[in-house]
């Protein structure tokens, strides 16, 4: 996957599952917010894998998986 294709699911998930919502006209598949508080958002993309998405003034921080065990 590409990351722009992540970047815009973690954006999805932040509307759908966290209830946050987007500035007028941004693009339905690719939302904008005016602002997301910081805090960490667990949401799951891709493989069933947890990400525990920060948001830390603004910005996104993703790709923070739980260890495998081995």
């Amino acid at each position: 996957m590409w990351w722009t294709d992540y970047s815009r699911k973690v954006k999805c998930h932040l509307r759908d599952d966290y209830g946050f919502i987007p500035m007028a006209g941004s693009a339905v598949l690719d939302p904008t917010f005016d602002s997301v508080p910081d805090g960490e958002y667990p949401m799951t993309i891709v493989e069933g894998k947890l990400d525990r998405v920060r948001i830390i003034n603004g910005h996104i921080h993703c790709c923070n998986f739980d260890e495998e065990k081995a």
